[in-house]
Order: C-alpha cells, then sequence, then structure tokens
C-alpha cells in the first residue's frame, strides 16, 4: 500500500485487524546465526554503500530484519533464528533484487540456517536500472512545471492484470521529470497537474494525463525499457476541461457530515490523485468545479451513537450542464469475530486477521477499532465498500485456515462484499494445524536449479480460491518446501523466471497446464514431487 503522493489522505486504508495471544517461547540466543555478506555492482567493480539488505523468513515475508552497507559495501545481520530466509538488497538507482537471482523476474535463493549457523561471504550483485525522463507541456505548448509524475507497471494483483505505482518525480520550472532506478519491462508514465494556488479560483482543469496524451491507459502508450537504458523525451500533453457543478442531498441523518469525489477511472491507482472535497452546509453539498468524468461519490458522517454512516455511489459528470445526485446515508455495523484452533482449547501463538481488497484499490474508511480478547475474539469497526479476501497470517508453517463462516454463510473461497447494507454480524474463522507438505526438487537435465519458482496450484474448480496458492523458490540444492497446504488436488509448477503472482491467472497458466506435476494431499500428508524447470524463454507474456 502507498498513500497520498500530495496530503497523504488519511481515509485510504488496506483493512487489517491484529490479534494477539501469549508469544511462544522464542528459540534460545545460543541457537541465533548470522548472515554476512556484501553489495557491489553488477560487473562487481564498485561497492555500494548505504545499500539496504533485508532478510526475511520464506514463509511469512513480513517478518524480516535488516542491516545497511557500510563504506566497502559490507552488511552483516545477527541474531537470526533457524529458518528458512530470503536476502535481498536495494540501493539508490539500482533494481532491488534477491540474492541467487539469476534472471530477470527470477526467485531469489531460499537462505537455510541452522541452529546456530553463521551464513558468510554472501555477495548481491545489483543491476543498474533503466532512466526515463520527459517534459510536460500544456495545451498552449507551454512548459508545466510542478506535476507529478508517476511511473506505472503492469501487475498480477489475485490474478488480475492492474497498474501500480511505481517510482514518482515533479517537473521542474522547464516541464522536466526524471524517474530512474526501474525495472526492465513496460512502463505507463501519468502527470497529474498541480492544483491552483490557495485562493485562485479557475473552472479549467488539467485532468491527469498518461503519455502522451491519453487519459485512460487503454489508449495510452507504454515505454519499454532494458536494464540501464536511457529513455528520453518522453513527452506528456496536457488538455484543459472546463469544470461544471455537481451537488445534490444527504438523507439518512448523522453529524458532521462530509462528503467526496474520487476518480472512478483511475482509482486502481490508488490515491495518486486525491478526492475532491465538497462544501457542505445543512445536509446539502455542492462541488463549485468538477472535471467531467466518471467518479465515485462518497459521504461519511457520525451517527447519534458515535459510530459511523456511510453512502458510496458511482457518478458521471457530463462535459455540460450541471449535475444533482442525491446520497442515503447508512449506518456502519461492527464486525465481531473468532478465531478457533481445531483441536485446541488454547493456543499460545500470535497472527493477524487480514481483510484485503481483491481488487486492489485503496479504499474510503478509517482504521479499524480492534480488540483483542480471551480465546480469538476480535472486533472490527466500520468496514467500506468493497470486495474482500480473508486471511490469516503468522501462522506456523503447518497451520492453514481451514474454515470462514460470514453470519453461518461459508466465505473462505468467495471472500465478503459489503456493498450491500447492513453489514454481517460475526465471522468465525477456523485454523487448523494439519496442513500437508509438499517437497522435491526442480532440475533441468541432470543439473539440479537454484533460484526456480515453484508454485502449487488448485484444480479446477478450485482456481478461484486464492488461499489455497503456494509459492517458494529453490535453495542452491535446487531443494523446495512448502508447508500449510489444505488439502485437495493440485498441480507443481517450476519456472525459472515468472512475474510474481501471474500463475493466479487463467489465461497465463493456459499454456502450461501440461508441464506441471499433479498431486494430491490430504490433512498431515507429505508429497514429494520433483520437477523440470520451465525455462524463461518458454515463458509466456
Amino acid at each position: 500500500m502507498f498513500t497520498s503522493l500530495r496530503n497523504r489522505w488519511p481515509f485510504f486504508l488496506l483493512l487489517a485487524c491484529s490479534v494477539e495471544f501469549a508469544q511462544m517461547p522464542g528459540p534460545r540466543t545460543h541457537d541465533r546465526g548470522s548472515v554476512r555478506g556484501v553489495v557491489v555492482s553488477a560487473d562487481g567493480s564498485e561497492p555500494l554503500r548505504k545499500a539496504t539488505v533485508t532478510l526475511c523468513d520464506a514463509s511469512n515475508p513480513q517478518e524480516c530484519s535488516g542491516a545497511v552497507t557500510d563504506v566497502t559495501g559490507q552488511f552483516e545481520i545477527t541474531g537470526v533464528d533457524p529458518g528458512r530466509y530470503i536476502l535481498t538488497a536495494a540501493c539508490n538507482g539500482y533494481v532491488e533484487q534477491p540474492y541467487g537471482q539469476r534472471s530477470v523476474n527470477g526467485a531469489g535463493v531460499v537462505l537455510r540456517l541452522a541452529p546456530g549457523q553463521s551464513l558468510s561471504g554472501l555477495t548481491i550483485k545489483l543491476l543498474t536500472g533503466a532512466v526515463i525522463t520527459g517534459n510536460v507541456y500544456d495545451e498552449a505548448g507551454l512548459p508545466m512545471a510542478g506535476v507529478l509524475v508517476a511511473e506505472l507497471r503492469p501487475v498480477y494483483n489475485w490474478g488480475e492484470r492492474q497498474l501500480r505505482v511505481g517510482a514518482v518525480a515533479t517537473t521542474n520550472d522547464l516541464g522536466e521529470y526524471r524517474i530512474w532506478g526501474l525495472n526492465p519491462g513496460p512502463h505507463f508514465v501519468l502527470a497529474e497537474p498541480a492544483p491552483p494556488p490557495i485562493g485562485v479560483r479557475t473552472d479549467l482543469h488539467y485532468l491527469p494525463t498518461f503519455h502522451p496524451g491519453e487519459l485512460d491507459a487503454v489508449h495510452a502508450v507504454p515505454v519499454v525499457a532494458r536494464l540501464s537504458d536511457q529513455l528520453s523525451g518522453i513527452v506528456i500533453d496536457m488538455q484543459p476541461a472546463r469544470g461544471v457543478g455537481v451537488s445534490g442531498r444527504l438523507y439518512g441523518g448523522g453529524q458532521n457530515p462530509q462528503v467526496f469525489l474520487l476518480q472512478r477511472d483511475i482509482s486502481a491507482l490508488g490515491d495518486l490523485v486525491p478526492p475532491l472535497p465538497a462544501r457542505v452546509q445543512n445536509n446539502d453539498f455542492e462541488f463549485a468545479n468538477v472535471a467531467p468524468g466518471a467518479y465515485y461519490l462518497y459521504a461519511t458522517a457520525e451517527d447519534s451513537r458515535g459510530g459511523r454512516m456511510l453512502a458510496r455511489q458511482p457518478l458521471q459528470v457530463a462535459a455540460t450542464g450541471f449535475t444533482r445526485f442525491d446520497l442515503t446515508l447508512q449506518r456502519l455495523t461492527e464486525l465481531t469475530g473468532n478465531v478457533i484452533v481445531e483441536g485446541a482449547e488454547k493456543v499460545d501463538t500470535r497472527w493477524e486477521v487480514s481483510f484485503v481488497p481483491r481488487n486492489g484499490r485503496m479504499i474510503l474508511g478509517e482504521p479499524p477499532d480492534t480488540r483483542t480478547g480471551p480465546g480469538g475474539d476480535f472486533t472490527l469497526h466500520a468496514f467500506s465498500p468493497g470486495d474482500y479476501l480473508i486471511r490469516v497470517e503468522n501462522l506456523a508453517d503447518d497451520w492453514y485456515l481451514k474454515a470462514a463462516r460470514l453470519d453461518g454463510s461459508d466465505v473462505l473461497g468467495s471472500g465478503w462484499s459489503t456493498e450491500v447494507f447492513p453489514y454481517p454480524q460475526h465471522l468465525d474463522l477456523l485454523v487448523s494445524p494439519n496442513g500437508a507438505t509438499v517437497d522435491g526438487y526442480v532440475t533441468r537435465g541432470q543439473k539440479t536449479c537454484p533460484g526456480a519458482t515453484v508454485v502449487l496450484v488448485p484444480n479446477p474448480p478450485r482456481r478461484g480460491e486464492q488461499q489455497l496458492y503456494k509459492a517458494t523458490s529453490t535453495d542452491d540444492d535446487g531443494r523446495f518446501l512448502i508447508q500449510g497446504a489444505a488439502p485437495g488436488d493440485y498441480k507443481v509448477f517450476a519456472w525459472e523466471s515468472v512475474e510474481d503472482g501471474a500463475y493466479r491467472n487463467a489465461e497465463f497458466l493456459e499454456p502450461f497446464e501440461t508441464r506441471g506435476q499433479g498431486t494430491h494431499l490430504q490433512e498431515r500428508s507429505h508429497a514429494s514431487v520433483n520437477l523440470d524447470l520451465i525455462p524463461t524463454t518458454d515463458a509466456v507474456p
């Protein structure tokens, strides 16, 4: 998640609730080890000072520790518990890379630390990123200063292709911008004009515009970069649009109402474009100058008991005329929940219950008020409209989420839609310590393959159940280990290089169906699978 580029607008969030229990005793101090190495440029000629090195648990990427390199490019991470890890380095002007990566989009090698072991002599070679430079001009061909220019790259989010904002720059007095440290591949360049100075009113607006001068990503021209490319002359021509009025009235009661317009066509870009606030008086609201386009109209208020009320409707603002739209506020009820451990009355551990937007968009809301209690009880307040997937993080390696029932209805595979009022009241989550294990080797010919990406993919018709997918990478011996898999029928694939999350997309996966190895898993079962590598040359974009 990223926050607003201009004003860090506080209403965007990724809804999550942490459910904490008594922490299990950690490994003994003398069981902890260390990781040492050096970060250098790709040709090995230059040690990279002040590079950030991160060591993350291979099974739980949120659990990380790290260090910063010294003047000789050296780093040391101490106090490392036994386990399996991915080591990653990042440095200004270079492409972030995991240790052991052997190709673009390739995975890093999994590092295995035994109790008390110290790994040393590790070298991470960073590639120089591509650079994109250009200018932003208005309709008269004059340079525009203070324009935010963002680089967006196509990514897979829960199997859907979307754009994600990466690097951001601001134009200078000549309308020039420079974006650096980019990965190879296609990049879309989007310009967001600066708002007029405070106190200056105008009915002309510049809409967010993609290179070379398009208002939507469908017609935008991507800039295709290779490593170390210096791509110049990427021009964006902005066109003004005349603003129109939008007004309406709020119904349903509520105190201290606020009303916003958020552009709908680019809302998948998160809060790159901040929402437009309305003037609200006696439940009547008005926007004086709104650029034509598709929006979501939001309203929030407080009810008499201090709870939140919310309304959301799509709205199309025409280029001419005055748009009127009324909204009815609905009270947001709280959601209570309980995490139940199969086969146990009480477990000393810690995890996090997360509600992840299915479409990847940042949505309107406020940080939930969470409460923890004995037995895994939790409470979330004020969910915002959207479609959510339910996940339980920080489970032990062999554990998995077995069931999720919302007011008695199964939502484990389908997720939860909050578009319909009133919201459900109670969520029961069942976690099981009886997950299955899959291990094996990845080979190409007679050789094992370190750094290959191995993915456990559910068989149809369960491919829409996102919690069933498991991904890891092979270690220096070409061995992989997947734990905490739910029972069912799967195929296991091994790619030399694959874009993160692409395997969740049916169109991407179709050409590889015959390259996967089938396996049937039961609770606590163990399957060993040896896989043939799918080389980069066979990859389908």
